[in-house]
This record gives structure tokens, C-alpha cells and sequence, in this order.
């Protein structure tokens, strides 16, 4: 258990170190930055030279306690509380479960540790509440990323905290509960956003104001997650492609208000140039036009998915494998126009390109 391994001070009698005493202290910081936690925790057992160099807060700049969510406990923090004076970088997720964390450790832990605090990552966090996220705004005023993704649990009332930041970059709001005027609040005061995903985030409703509020507020904004966003329409699509034309990545999977003749997406790849990235998935109406507009005007794109559309012909779908020559990934999955023997040829004629082609048996 990462309990038992020695996260409190032991006395050590001292006595002749041998060849660590002739390595820079330097050198020893670099090797030792290579352990996992539970590692470092056996290494300061074993001497009190090396406990000394186990203990330097530097080598507690990161801190991801993910893989041991099923040990990291109240006991945990607070002993890893002595070590963390210039922590960056804190995964708490998953951890909480069964009560072994409470918010008020928690909230302890970033009054001594979140000074530096930079990225924060509390996906499906069980121990959570408002006042938690109080804390965070208050204690960690240099944070740049938070990651709340899958916390399902806590109410609006406690995203509404995340509208005190105001240096956030990257956020995920992922399947949380969070509404679309707690939403609206967060871009208003967080205008160097450049990162957000609302996936699956079923309670937040007026997804075009949210876009519109992204365009206004957001213009360097590079990565949007609207997977499962129904209210999304082509007037908030519109509003996003004309105001953040940086965007690299862009979810639109399920999205089922978006409709292709309404040429948003035309708009979107007009405006959009440097996209990377582009998920349509199951949005039954993108076309051959999308496509020829994304040929013509996204030449660097490298992920594309049209998984369950009928609308797309080979001659389209050929246009984007002819000049988008980044192309890493093609999603043509249920594209009924679009044939095996077909898809078999374009693997050979490109094969730096993976294409997916799925099918459903009859």
C-alpha cells in the first residue's frame, strides 16, 4: 500500500554514503526524477542521504496520484502536504471513493501546496463540493488547466465557483451537470480560453449562446468538445466559425440540430483554415459540398469523421484524400454510397491514411 511506504519522516543514522557523496547533487535530483511515487518512497527508506534528496519539493513538481486512486487517501495528502511547496501539476482523478478523502483535506492541502498550481486534474473525483472549488479559485490563482470531467455528482451551483477564474486555458466540463448560463459565465471571465469540452453535458441548454459567447470573449480559443450538444444549431456553428478562426479541433459529433443546407459547414471550412481536426459524427446531412469546401480550404487536416451519412459520394470523399495530404485518419463508417471494393483501393493508394469502414450486418 503507498501508505506503508514511509511519506512521513524516519531518523536515519548517519554514516558513509560512498559514491553518492562524489555525484552533483544535480545528478542525483535527475536520476531520482525518474521514479514513480511508490519508488521514491522506498528510495528515501534507505538512507538518510537519499531521503534528504527524496524529500526536495522539485521532485514534487508534478504530482499524479491517478494510478493509485484505490490507495491515495486523507493520510496520503497530508503527508505528501510537507513536500509540495512548488507543485505545478496535481491529478487527483478518480481518487475520493468510500470516503478516503474529504473536502476539507483537500481544501488544507491547496492552502500549503497551490501557490504555483498550474494544472489541475480532478476527473470523477468523489470528494468534490463547492467549497472545494472555492478553494482552488482562491488558493491556485496561477491555474491554467482544470479538468472536471465525469463528476457527475456535483450540481451547478458548484461550477458556478469556476466563474471566479480568470486565467483558466484548457477546461473540461465533460458529462457534468453544468448549465449553459454557468457556462456563459466561466467565458466571460476566462477570455484566454483556448481549450473546452462540453461533451455529453445533457443539463446545458442554449448551446448557441454559449458559441456566441466563445466568439465574442474567445478569439484565440483552438479546441471545442460540442459531442452530444442537441441544442447546437448552425446560427451558434456560424457565430464560432466567424469569431475563432484558429480552431484546430472541433467535436461535433450527434449534434443532431446542424444541417448541411444550411451551408455551416461550408462556412465553417471557409473560415476555419487551420483545422486539424473535425468530428461530424452520425449527422446525416453533410454532403459533397462539406467536403469539396474542406478539400479546397483545410489542406492541413488530419482527422475527419462522417461515420453515418448518405449524403457523401466517392468523388467527395476522394477531394479530401487528394488534398488534404496530412490525412492520418478517415471515418466513412456507414457512409452507404461509399463501397468496400472502393475503400479497399483508397487503403492502397493511401496508405498513410487510416480509413474506417465499418458495416452492419442485415
Amino acid at each position: 500500500m503507498l501508505r506503508d511506504l514511509m511519506l512521513v519522516d524516519k531518523k536515519s543514522s548517519p554514516g558513509n554514503n560512498g559514491y553518492f557523496d562524489m555525484l552533483p547533487s544535480e545528478v542525483i535530483q535527475l536520476i531520482l526524477s525518474y521514479l514513480d511515487m511508490p519508488s521514491l518512497c522506498n528510495t528515501a527508506l534507505s538512507c538518510s542521504f537519499l531521503m534528504h534528496h527524496c524529500y526536495d519539493p522539485l521532485q514534487y513538481t508534478g504530482l499524479d496520484l491517478q494510478p493509485y486512486w484505490s490507495q491515495v487517501d486523507d493520510y496520503v495528502l497530508k503527508c505528501l502536504q510537507i513536500r509540495c511547496s512548488h507543485l505545478q501539476q496535481l491529478s487527483l482523478s478518480w481518487c475520493g471513493r468510500y470516503d478516503m478523502i474529504k473536502g476539507p483535506t483537500f481544501i488544507k492541502f491547496l492552502e500549503h501546496c497551490g501557490s504555483e498550481l498550474t494544472c489541475l486534474r480532478l476527473s470523477c473525483s468523489r470528494f468534490l463540493y463547492a467549497d472545494c472549488l472555492r478553494a482552488v479559485g482562491v488558493n491556485c490563482p496561477l491555474l491554467q488547466e482544470l479538468d472536471l470531467s465525469s463528476c457527475t455528482y456535483l450540481h451547478d451551483t458548484a461550477f458556478q465557483q469556476v466563474a471566479n477564474f480568470t486565467s483558466l486555458r484548457r477546461l473540461n466540463l465533460y458529462r457534468t451537470s453544468v448549465v449553459g448560463s454557468t457556462v456563459r459565465s466561466i467565458i466571460r471571465s476566462n477570455p484566454g480560453l483556448e481549450y473546452l469540452n462540453l461533451g455529453g453535458c445533457k443539463s446545458c441548454d442554449g448551446m448557441d449562446d454559449v458559441a456566441i459567447d466563445l466568439a465574442q470573449h474567445c478569439p484565440q480559443l483552438k479546441a471545442v468538445d460540442f459531442w452530444r450538444c442537441r441544442s447546437l444549431t448552425n446560427i451558434g456553428l456560424r457565430a464560432l466559425a466567424s469569431g475563432c478562426s484558429l480552431l484546430l479541433e472541433l467535436d461535433l459529433g450527434w449534434c443532431s440540430e446542424l444541417r448541411s443546407n444550411t451551408g455551416c459547414f461550408v462556412y465553417l471550412a471557409q473560415s476555419c483554415h487551420l483545422l486539424r481536426k473535425l468530428f461530424v459524427t452520425a449527422n446525416r446531412t453533410v454532403s459533397d459540398n462539406d467536403l469539396f469546401a474542406l478539400a479546397k480550404h483545410c489542406r492541413d487536416l488530419e482527422q475527419l469523421d462522417i461515420l453515418g451519412t448518405r449524403m457523401v459520394s466517392p468523388d467527395g470523399a476522394l477531394a479530401v484524400l487528394n488534398s488534404c495530404k496530412k490525412l492520418s485518419f478517415f471515418d466513412i463508417s456507414f457512409c452507404s454510397q461509399l463501397d468496400f471494393a472502393m475503400v479497399y483501393k483508397w487503403k492502397m493508394a493511401f496508405p498513410d491514411v487510416a480509413l474506417r469502414k465499418s458495416f452492419q450486418n442485415t
